[in-house]
């Protein structure tokens, strides 16, 4: 949903807003342009755009090592919730490909 809305440009009113008005976003956007979109357009354009990227970002070379945060992030907690990253690239790419999987 975040990729959809920020594909639209919605990403300035922040998900609590878009999210709970889905149908009333896909009606103005067909008033605006003459489509005929329903609420499961955001799903299919969040998971298109989130595809696109993944491709581009491969095209241009990126590996699973291009997105491993700095050590510091792993170390270091963050105030006031006193967390640090807990995931490394490898493990988010593995649940991105499975999660792939499950979407198509």
């Amino acid at each position: 949903m975040s990729a959809a809305a920020d594909s639209l440009g919605f990403c300035v009113f922040g998900r609590t807003v878009t999210n709970a008005n889905l149908e009333m976003i896909a009606e103005g956007i067909n008033n605006a342009v003459g489509t005929n979109l329903d609420a499961s357009f955001f799903e299919a354009l969040g998971r298109e755009t989130l595809k696109l990227e993944d491709e581009f970002n491969r095209a241009a070379g990126f590996t699973t090592d291009d997105d491993e945060l700095p050590a510091f992030f792993y170390e270091e907690r963050l105030p006031p919730a006193d967390k640090a990253a807990r995931f490394h690239s490898a493990e988010v790419r593995d649940s991105v490909e499975r999660w792939w999987k499950r979407a198509d």
